[in-house]
């Protein structure tokens, strides 16, 4: 592993644990108070998270990606679990914590399926998979 790869995966990583953590308070104050200022901060971030891990396809291996292809479909599915799982409890308990919580992972999910998407895009594109 590269040390450019390396360090686009740990801003990958980090960008994205910030922004889904500022995302979380923007949705509880945007849910209790209808502010909107730090669920855009927040998205921003995990956003930009999610470009620096598709700017490191182009420095993976190319056994990695032909195994982050073929699972791709499967990991858009267990991302969008959780959310699911967490509205559910919110329905028992109406809780405000919980909805924010959820809207912030099926935000964060939907970010990260449509960037698994692009990737795969652009490992087909590379000729990698045929």
């Amino acid at each position: 592993m590269s040390a450019r790869l390396w360090m686009l995966k740990i801003l990958d990583g980090l960008l994205t644990l910030l922004g889904e953590i500022v995302l979380f308070f923007g949705m509880y104050s945007f849910i209790s108070a209808r502010e909107f200022g730090l669920v855009g901060f927040g998205l921003f971030l995990v956003l930009l998270g999610q470009l620096a891990g598709v700017n490191a396809i182009r420095y993976e291996d190319g056994k990695k990606l032909v195994l982050f292809y073929g699972e791709m479909l499967e990991n858009i599915g267990r991302q969008f679990a959780y959310p699911l799982f967490i509205f559910v409890i919110y329905l028992m308990s109406k809780s405000q914590l919980l909805l924010a919580l959820a809207f912030t992972f099926t935000l964060v999910a939907l970010i990260k399926s449509l960037v698994s998407v692009y990737k795969g895009k652009m490992i087909e594109g590379s000729g990698i998979i045929t």
